[in-house]
């Protein structure tokens, strides 16, 4: 992934830093009495994957919570199927009084295309507290005894769905495991990233205290990855009414980031400040131009038929100037058309310069227009896309979220690359599985769960898919000097693969195995030990 050098055949390091790269006489060259040589015998190494944006290490709780996955992910395929699942669960521990965590499940997914309801998680346990906890992480249903520790009466919520900010957030949900729990999914999340070969992980939208603790198992080396954190911007449920509070508000969490990155380190990266503007497209809380095409019922809270913003465009301008003038970058998600439009507008009004390399981020950018592309590139915003969407959601987005032909534009990765934007891929995981190699496939090939098209103009060659989850994601966390290709003087973070993901089929991408993991020189990951 290097431009002035694309391919070599050998690699050296020294004390974690690339010190030679090139061909094998040159590279042996440099061989002292105390080298150790490998011979990988013509397998393949590229740099490490660099994770544009997900929520580390919350994937991790898959191993503490009942899986309610669907397919392609898993094996719930309808509502009995889920509510069997809490069933078994709550009755293998009869006695237990904890909260019931059900993770990922997904009503795109599911026969009937519904929610489950509090009336049949009651039927479960009236006593303790069960919570579905929905894939897209935006909302998730609760029984009465989970919505009354929520401090929110069942008459105000029939049907138990919480949406956006009445749903409690991962952070809130985690913080109810015991420290055994919290280590099984800390290790597991762990693995996970390893073994998909991902060098440096992504916490996109962390808490203060995960921040802290992110650091500290960093500092400790409990955690071998590199980790860039974006701390979320905390908002006040009033702040969209009170603007001495909003700014209030940003001040704390300036003074709060600035100290924290008083502890960025090589491995360790506060980045940039998180600001969630919309919702998701699967649960219908996107903020679009046009209306939802053909909702369930019951999708939609509220009277809104295409989604509403979760800021006030005044106080968006106004976070925008607070942070940026304090140095800090922001990461802004917008999924839907009307909400990147706020977005562009209000980095227009806050007065932020494309000459000033701000790198201000749109995460997710699953419904960008063309016109909202041409203008990122004049303001210098860059888009992260969340293309594993076409294949998990696509048909879904096609019948009942855009309609078909807004479904074509997805996650506009075409549009960008002709734009000379340098965007990143991501997996938002726990939302979708962490696996760069699948992403490599999804924006190759714009292939449906069920094997439709899904926009082809927008398909990227497998080496502008793989830019975008190496050097790229790693230029837009401002780490592309240290990280993201393998140069002289950047850290020996790479993989090992089981095959050239440029001469296997675009269909076998996800197929390639990742060998090894290395970071700083040592394998943090090896396949032949699992």
């Amino acid at each position: 992934m290097d431009e002035q050098r694309p391919v070599a055949t050998a690699v050296a390091w020294r004390r974690g830093v690339i010190s030679a790269i090139g061909s094998d006489q040159g590279v042996l060259a440099e061989k002292r009495w105390y080298s150790t040589v490998r011979d990988l015998d013509g397998q393949v190494v590229t740099p490490g994957f660099v994770d544009a944006h997900s929520h580390f290490p919350a994937s991790g709780i898959n191993n503490v919570t009942v899986d309610l996955s669907s397919p392609p992910l898993g094996d719930v395929v309808g509502l009995r199927g889920l509510y069997t699942r809490l069933r078994v669960a709550v009755q293998s521990d009869p006695s237990s009084r904890d909260w019931l965590i059900g993770f990922n499940y997904d009503q795109a997914s599911l026969r009937e295309g519904l929610h489950p309801n509090r009336q049949a998680l009651d039927q479960i346990s009236s006593e303790r507290p069960i919570y579905a906890y929905h894939s897209s992480g935006h909302m998730g249903v609760a029984n009465s005894a989970a919505l009354e520790q929520l401090g929110l009466s069942a008459e105000a919520y029939p049907d138990g769905l919480l949406q956006e900010h009445l749903a409690p957030s991962l952070g809130q949900l985690i913080g109810r495991f015991s420290w055994l729990d919290l280590m099984r999914s800390y290790r597991s999340a762990q693995r996970e990233y390893l073994s998909a070969g991902v060098t440096t992980v992504n916490s996109g939208a962390a808490s203060v205290a995960l921040t802290v603790g992110l650091r500290i198992a960093s500092a400790l080396q409990l955690l071998p990855m590199r980790t860039v954190v974006n701390p979320l911007h905390v908002v006040d449920n009033n702040t969209d009414k009170d603007a001495d509070k909003n700014s209030r508000t940003d001040s704390g969490n300036i003074k709060a980031y600035a100290r924290l990155r008083n502890f960025n380190s090589n491995r360790f990266r506060v980045g940039a400040t998180k600001l969630i503007v919309d919702g998701s497209p699967q649960g219908f809380t996107a903020f679009l131009t046009r209306d939802f095409v053909d909702p369930p019922a019951g999708s939609i809270k509220g009277t809104s038929t295409r989604g509403s913003p979760l800021l006030a465009f005044e106080m968006l301008v106004n976070s925008i100037r607070h942070y940026s003038g304090a140095g800090l970058q922001l990461a802004l998600h917008g999924n839907g058309d009307a909400a990147i439009d706020m977005i562009l507008d209000a980095i227009e009004v806050a007065g932020l310069d494309a000459a000033d390399d701000h790198r201000t981020l749109v995460i997710h950018a699953q419904t960008a227009r063309q016109d909202q592309v041409d203008r990122m590139a004049v303001l210098g915003v860059l888009p992260s896309f969340f293309v594993s969407h076409v294949y998990y959601w696509g048909d879904w987005h096609a019948a009942r979220v855009v309609g078909d032909k807004r479904a074509q534009h997805l996650s506009p990765t075409g549009w960008a690359r002709d734009n000379d934007l340098r965007f990143s891929l991501h997996s938002d995981a726990p939302v979708t599985p962490v696996n760069p190699l699948a992403i490599l496939q999804f924006a190759a090939e714009r292939k449906t769960a069920s094997g439709r098209l899904l926009g082809t103009e927008h398909r990227l060659s497998v080496r502008q898919a793989l830019r975008a989850v190496t050097i790229d994601a790693a230029w837009q966390h401002f780490l592309s000097d240290s990280i993201g290709s393998l140069a002289e003087g950047k850290f020996a973070d790479l993989v090992v693969l089981s095959a050239n993901p440029f001469e296997v089929e675009n269909s076998a991408l996800s197929d390639i195995e990742v060998l090894e993991t290395v970071i700083d020189g040592k394998v943090e990951f090896d396949r032949h030990d699992h």
